[in-house]
């Protein structure tokens, strides 16, 4: 090691506070990044394994194919690996009660599909020959029909088979008035030999209950017609290379599949999604490169200016400027190797120990299906990263100051006249100072003008300080509010859909009266459409859009007679006690809503709905209509006009009765309340488009639900569904937590490197003026006027960081609400608590730093200070 290396090492060991600031601002930094990375690899790993696990291990595949070409695609190069389903046909479900499903849809699975495929079974095992069966719990959930394990089917299996000859599939759903028959069919028994939840993969409109057999080896011919679902050697590539094999092997466009929902947690494909997560991911690294490289430049300049006799002395005996900037080079990488590994190794650490004290809330956040968990993940790349990232801020923070070391000549070094240079009038102040500040504060004016580098760096110093963490605080508050905005509260805890009034009016008490029940109540949903002028509605509803494949198309076309037709309007007869409670609660008349001779309704214009991966939160109307003329969407005779409702429509709400959903799914839908008295008065149709639905707040919503379930039982209900709809509010309230656990987290790490950054150039700028200090201690300058002119020197300092902190983090938080509206629609926010919080906290640490520094210096004797600084 040369001489200068070993001077390094004796400064550092010399100055152990500022190399320990130091070094823990770089510890601080590398633990952030690698917290970042790690968690961000965990992440998406968990997110992949959860969509697998719903989804299914394939990235895509060609349906219905000849089994002959679907054996030539498999042994493509392209193709890594592959796994065979063959469509057996479909079945009459005796007894079904499901008049839209009337079907089993027979689906035959080789070795690798059963395992690669999401099928979870609840009882029993999966079949291992073409004579077992497993069967979905959702046929007697939904169907009213019940089997168990050990029992045994005899089907008739066939093809759903139009007049034409034009055969169905599972993505068509079932419709009575079409003709269609089961074609071809033969007579097949199975064992059942387990039970699994409803497979991800059956569409919901889908006609046929799926059920799972196996396929064996070799048993598909020539002329069957399967679907070949694979992995790709290249997986990136799979949009351009699957439409490629399928023109290979003679398949039509019709037959490609992509797994979009696994692709998309490999980042494979433009995905709002992962636009948003590597945008939020680029803004946490971009906060801490600039926090870190705030602190660690500033404690590198520092060390340069403290050093630079010391640079000057050994210029003077021959050291290169390249030998001089080596020297700052070598200070930073024994602080980087001091600080990168232990940093790395804490971040590591910290994220492993937070996921797993989170890993219940973890499970209910909705990220990961249910029985899947967060589990740290550290990978080779992630670590180098993080370390690159964290060297390259170490390497970025002292390039200037070793720059600006190497250039400096011998004899400014030694003299030390480089950092403060005066010309004339340069330190004269307005007359204007003394009068607002007096003699001190005009000292403190000068002092600024005078030392104008470390005024700046200081300056420079906090305004980095309140950027960061206003940019962190608005990350934690935009996060939240886009996660509130994708899971809507709800104000009761579950559903009971049922067949018809006459069961909702019998039940209502039972269930009102089950232990732990707060309320009930029930409403009935009718769907229907309306005619309003175009120029009712948001421009944007009406105006031409261009989708994926340039086709031009409007949400609402615009007729001829500048009328536009809302398709998606439901009504909701909300239960009469139900309905004066609200209607007292947004301080109308109940008597004139509850009137049938004059039908008055509450019209709820709030759209929340998913759109290309990103959530919207949107109006229909921008002038509301007093009336509405509502046309029943349900089925009616070709003879015979549809049944249709006028209302009076003279409020419009934010907030819904408890007796409906709140908010709609589609884009241009709207929600139409009435009670239920005046539904009935008013309703002349005979058919139903709609449905019927009790809501239910509980206290105890998972036990109030096995008593629903027990009551349907002892009373031989089928026709029925529950839903519990407090999981959702728990999954909010999980999700909301995990957010700020970790949002919080980073801000404490900020807020630390900020501290820091500001404590060490605030008390070293103190301690390089100790000369100053003393010479103006000497010619009388007493302790009053001195505190008072270094308040002066706080305030001044906080003011000038506010005025260039405060404008800047306003553009960082533009920018986040930017990277968050990819995701989500919402307003933009100004954190207001914490720009107030921030202010606050500036000049308290700008004061206990200046306070702490100087109290040191009090101690000191002055005759020693003057002589030391003179040798």
């Amino acid at each position: 090691m040369n001489v200068l290396n070993r001077l390094t090492l004796r400064y550092l060991r010399l100055n152990r506070t500022r190399t320990l600031v130091t070094v823990i601002g770089v510890i601080l930094s590398a633990a952030m990044f690698s917290a970042v990375t790690t968690f961000a690899v965990s992440l998406q790993q968990g997110l992949i394994r959860s969509s697998i696990a719903l989804y299914g291990d394939w990235e895509g595949s060609l349906d219905n194919i000849p089994y002959t070409t679907a054996e030539k695609a498999a042994q493509d190069e392209e193709i890594a690996s592959s796994y065979l389903i063959r469509h057996e046909g479909y079945a009459l479900l005796e007894g079904c009660q499901n008049a839209d499903k009337p079907y089993l849809a027979v689906e035959a699975l080789d070795s690798t599909a059963l395992t690669s495929l999401p099928i979870h079974l609840t009882e029993g095992r999966l079949p291992e020959s073409e004579d077992e069966i497993v069967i979905s719990q959702h046929i007697s959930e939904n169907g009213g029909v019940y089997f168990h394990v050990g029992d045994t089917l005899t089907l008739q299996v066939g093809r759903r088979l139009t007049e034409d000859g034009y055969t169905f599939w599972q993505n068509t759903p079932y419709d009575p008035d079409a003709l269609e028959q089961l074609d071809g069919t033969q007579t097949r028994t199975y064992t059942v030999v387990g039970v699994m939840e409803r497979p991800s993969f059956e569409p919901y409109s889908a006609p046929g209950y799926t059920v799972v057999t196996r396929l064996p080896d070799g048993s598909a011919s020539g002329d069957d017609t399967v679907s070949l679902y694979l992995h790709l050697e290249h997986p990136r590539r799979i949009f351009t290379s699957l439409p490629q094999l399928a023109e290979t092997y003679g398949c039509s466009d019709s037959s490609v599949s992509y797994n979009k929902n696994v692709l998309r947690m490999q980042g494979i494909g433009s995905d709002n999604f992962m636009n948003t997560y590597l945008s939020l991911a680029a803004i946490l690294i971009a906060l801490i490169v600039i926090g870190s490289v705030s602190l660690i430049y500033n404690a590198f300049a520092i060390s340069v200016s403290e050093r630079s006799r010391q640079f000057g002395m050994l210029s003077g005996v021959g050291a290169t400027s390249r030998q001089i900037r080596r020297t700052v080079f070598f200070e930073a990488f024994v602080v980087g190797a001091l600080g990168i590994p232990l940093g790395i190794g804490a971040g590591i650490g910290g994220i492993g120990i937070t996921l797993y004290c989170l890993r219940d809330s973890l499970s209910h956040t909705g990220l990961l299906n249910q029985g899947e968990s967060l589990e740290l993940a550290v990978s080779f790349p992630s670590v180098l990263l993080a370390a690159l990232l964290c060297l390259i801020t170490i390497l970025l923070s002292a390039w200037i100051p070793a720059r600006r070391a190497g250039r400096q000549s011998s004899i400014d070094a030694i003299r030390q006249t480089d950092d403060v240079h005066i010309r004339p009038r340069q330190v004269k102040t307005s007359p204007i100072s003394r009068r607002l500040f007096g003699f001190e504060g005009e000292l403190a004016l000068k002092n600024f003008r005078r030392n104008r580098r470390r005024y700046r760096t200081t300056v420079l110093s906090l305004a980095v300080s309140i950027i960061l963490f206003l940019s962190a605080s608005s990350f934690t508050l935009y996060l939240t509010k886009s996660t509130q905005v994708a899971i809507e509260e709800t104000p009761f805890d579950l559903l009971v859909g049922v067949a018809d009034e006459e069961t909702a009016d019998r039940l209502l008490p039972q269930l009102s009266a089950l232990p732990g029940v707060n309320w009930a109540t029930y409403s009935r949903a009718e769907s229907f459409s309306c005619e309003v002028p175009a120029s009712y509605v948001e421009e944007y509803l009406t105006e031409e859009q261009e989708s994926d494949d340039g086709t031009r198309y409007c949400y609402l076309p615009v007729d001829e007679k500048g009328n536009v037709n809302l398709y998606d309007v439901t009504l909701y007869a909300v239960d009469d006690g139900e309905m004066v409670r609200y209607l007292t609660e947004l301080g109308l008349d109940p008597d004139q809503y509850t009137d049938p001779e004059h039908p008055r309704a509450v019209v709820l214009d709030h759209q929340r709905y998913q759109q290309d991966g990103r959530y919207v939160d949107a109006h229909v109307f921008r002038t509301k209509p007093n009336q509405l003329t509502l046309v029943s969407n349900a089925y009616h005779e070709e003879d015979s006009p549809p049944a249709s409702l006028v209302l009076y429509t003279p409020y419009y709400a934010d907030t819904a009765p408890r007796g409906m959903n709140p908010s709609t799914l589609g884009i241009s839908g709207i929600q139409v309340v009435v009670s239920r008295s005046v539904f009935q008065s008013l309703w002349t149709g005979t058919n139903s488009s709609g449905s019927l639905s009790v809501y239910i707040s509980s206290s105890t919503p998972e036990d109030t639900g096995t008593a629903i379930e027990d009551l349907m039982a002892r009373q031989r209900e089928t026709n029925y569904s529950v839903y519990n709809v407090a999981e959702q509010e728990q999954t909010q309230k999980s999700l909301i937590l995990v957010i700020n656990v970790f949002s919080y987290g980073f801000i404490t790490l900020i807020s630390l490197i900020t501290v820091a950054n500001v404590f060490n150039t605030i008390s070293t700028n103190i301690h390089l003026r100790r000369r100053e200090f003393a010479m103006l201690q000497s010619v009388g300058m007493t302790s009053g006027a001195f505190r008072k002119m270094m308040n002066f020197e706080c305030l001044f300092y906080g003011f000038k960081a506010l005025l260039y902190g405060l404008p800047l983090s306003a553009c960082t938080t533009v920018l986040i609400y930017w990277a968050v509206s990819n995701g989500v629609s919402m307003d933009f926010i100004v954190p207001w608590s914490s720009v107030l919080f921030c202010v606050a906290c500036v000049f308290l640490i700008v004061f206990v730093s200046m306070l702490y520094s100087m109290t040191k210096i009090r101690r000191e004797n002055l005759v020693d200070v003057l002589k030391s600084e003179i040798n």
